[in-house]
């Protein structure tokens, strides 16, 4: 993985080169549990990529890696992760990253997570199961909001 990262260094100017770095990083990272602080720098650099394919993959992992918790931006970047094209896809990983961390969710931000995943729910025509996973997440977000009123 290390070596991997050196070379992918080098091909940070040929976008094309470099996603399949990014890919195949992301890939050993989920499949093997390989959260190194290397790996992470590395998606950290180019989690505002332009090229949305690379964001994408970036968005696909680097919310799961335990040096995530400590970045000061988390829940900004967090709640840019479904602006990121292919949107189906985006919110996709919006879900799982907010069903990962529900428990962290700023009381401040749970209405936003909500109203970003009804209005795709509204938009979008999903399968029963996949609408049903978001629809768990909304109400597990207003459970806890009421929570804190009561």
């Amino acid at each position: 993985m290390e070596k991997l990262i050196k070379i992918a260094y080098n091909y940070e100017v040929d976008e094309k080169i470099l996603e399949l770095f990014v890919r195949t990083l992301v890939m050993i990272s989920e499949r093997f549990k390989v959260n190194t602080q290397s790996l992470y720098s590395f998606l950290m650099r180019h989690a505002e990529s332009k090229n949305k394919r690379i964001k994408f993959v970036v968005a696909k992992r680097i919310a799961f890696l335990p040096q995530f918790d400590n970045y000061e931006n988390k829940w900004e970047y967090i709640l840019s992760i479904p602006k990121i094209p292919p949107k189906k896809d985006s919110m996709r990983v919006f879900r799982l990253v907010i069903k990962h961390r529900i428990d962290e969710v700023p009381d401040e931000l749970k209405k936003e997570v909500i109203n970003v995943m009804r209005k795709f729910l509204d938009k979008e025509n999903l399968v029963v199961d996949t609408h049903n996973l978001f629809l768990d997440i909304i109400e597990q977000l207003s459970n806890s909001t009421e929570d804190l009123k009561t």
